[in-house]
């Protein structure tokens, strides 16, 4: 884990970077998040995740704060299934504490059990980090 790493993306609330290993990341950063700057982060996620190709990402949700209403709408409604069709993502590495999981429990069995991607949740950055090199890229034939 690069911990000294050059960000591809920065707003207020947060900054994304490709790692080294060959993954996206994004890491919240504390405070309000306007939803603009919210879907700006994770629009530029996304892009980070095309442009990698591999279809693997970790996002840091240490400092964020919980996710409201309409943050998780427009994520299962339109990033998602972006990140999933124009992506490829198929591996997300979630880490935080554990009093903010329920939103991704709910994201990860009640919406989408068969569907790629296939999230893993961690309490700290190096095991997220050794779970994502551990999956194996299977390139799309679509």
């Amino acid at each position: 884990m690069n911990l000294h790493h050059q960000a591809k993306f920065t707003n207020a609330i947060a900054e994304v970077w490709p790692d080294p290993a060959g993954y996206a990341v994004l890491r919240w950063k504390a405070g309000f998040r306007p939803f603009t700057a919210f879907m700006e982060a994770m629009n530029a996620l996304l892009c980070q995740i095309r442009s990698l190709g591999t279809g693997k990402t970790m996002a840091i949700l240490t400092n964020m704060e919980p996710i409201s209403q309409e943050e998780k709408h427009w994520i299962l409604t339109h990033w998602l299934p972006r990140a999933v069709v124009q992506g490829q993502c198929r591996y997300a590495a979630l880490v935080n504490p554990p009093e903010q999981i329920d939103w991704q429990g709910e994201v990860t069995t009640r919406f989408y059990t068969s569907l790629p991607p296939d999230y893993a949740i961690f309490t700290d950055e190096t095991a997220a980090h050794k779970w994502l090199q551990e999956q194996i890229v299977i390139q799309s034939r679509y």
